[in-house]
């Protein structure tokens, strides 16, 4: 178990000047470890925000588990501040885009932690606005040509906003491509990379009414724009961005790397199966058969990391949301990373802690569904 980075006293935690990128702080892959220690002028309770982060963040506050925010997860936690609470996040990078619009992504927590307050929307309507010239807007883009434009037809929210604060916004995937425009002006392309998030400073605001709107993208065929605006009326989110709760506070990161072998111990079957939080495992066996496929498979387990003698095999996701179907409930250990003689090392990390007691290897002795 991991008490140590949860809680926020290990000492591989150093001194960062606040969030920053994933790939910035030394940990292009995985995950990595952030602290925060919050000061706070009276004890409160806020729901806190991570707008800018990818691409899920488990969160700790004084050791305590707060839960998890992202994807396949909440959007927000209750955070109880008192005149020193210290905020653990575990952000993982679940993997880059190959293509489209969003290529180059920043990952991990790379923006402030908001307390926030949730803005409740009008029902959005169709307003008539001049088409916005894609590539004079955001250069380049997917799919897009000199000259395309969006349609006219925008879908519209009028907000009244009077604070001196900004906005964070959420637009859930949408039936086609868009342009996200405030107050007039386009703010964000919004593409096919799933839920959108970001921050609207008073710059971008006005103090009284304001207008936000989609303007969709054609992609060269004729559009309904009613049944787009159906489809979409529900996707945007609005939260009113309270207060910066970690601007003053002291920000250290740690690497997120697997323990030395001497750091193991060894687990009985009652400490596997109450284990909980981030844990990393280690088990090792033998093997003579190199002929037959060896297979993993992981009952028991959350959420995490797999390998084989120092070799990244893979990750799981056994456990999730209501409904979750698991990708895969096996996993191909190549004969190649195996050593005929000694012993072989399985090393597993779980987000959740999971129960190893049920784990096993089987050889994968049916007939090859090809033939020579």
């Amino acid at each position: 178990q991991m008490g140590e980075y949860t809680g926020g006293s290990s000492a591989r935690f150093a001194s960062i000047d606040g969030p920053g990128d994933l790939t910035r702080l030394g940990s292009p892959y995985g995950y990595g470890w952030y602290r925060a220690v919050i000061k706070s002028g009276a004890a409160k309770r806020v729901r806190a925000m991570f707008p800018e982060s990818a691409d899920r963040l488990h969160l700790w506050g004084d050791g305590h588990a707060l839960g998890a925010v992202g994807y396949a997860a909440a959007e927000d936690v209750s955070l109880a501040l008192k005149r020193t609470t210290t905020l653990v996040v575990l952000a993982e990078n679940l993997g880059r885009l190959a293509g489209g619009s969003g290529m180059g992504e920043a990952k991990g927590l790379y923006g402030p932690v908001w307390g926030t307050t949730p803005i409740k929307l009008p029902k959005p309507k169709i307003v008539a606005g001049e088409p916005i010239d894609l590539l004079a807007f955001k250069s380049p883009l997917w799919e897009v040509r000199e000259g395309d434009t969006s349609e006219p037809d925008r879908l519209t929210w009028v907000v009244a906003h009077r604070r001196k604060t900004g906005l964070i916004v959420r637009i859930d995937p949408l039936p086609a491509r868009a342009v996200l425009i405030v107050n007039e002006k386009p703010v964000r392309f919004i593409g096919r990379s799933g839920t959108t998030r970001l921050v609207l400073d008073q710059d971008q605001l006005s103090r009284g009414n304001n207008t936000i709107q989609l303007s969709f993208l054609s992609e060269g065929l004729d559009i309904d724009i009613d049944a787009l605006a159906k489809a979409a009326s529900g996707a945007l989110h609005l939260h009113e961005a309270s207060a910066d709760i970690g601007a003053k506070a002291e920000w250290a990161f740690a690497k997120w790397e697997a323990p030395a072998p001497s750091a193991f111990a060894a687990a009985t079957k009652a400490a596997m199966s109450s284990t909980t939080g981030p844990t990393w495992w280690r088990a090792s066996f033998r093997t003579k058969d190199r002929e037959t496929p060896l297979l993993l498979e992981l009952p028991g387990m959350a959420k995490g990391q797999i390998y084989i003698n120092g070799r990244h095999l893979g990750r799981y996701w056994l456990t999730g949301p209501a409904g979750w179907q698991p990708a895969q409930d096996r996993w191909y250990v190549p004969a190649p990373w195996l050593r005929e003689d000694g012993d072989n090392e399985l090393v597993l990390f779980d987000e959740e802690g999971g129960n190893p007691s049920k784990c096993r290897l089987v050889l994968d002795d049916r007939p090859s569904p090809i033939r020579a």
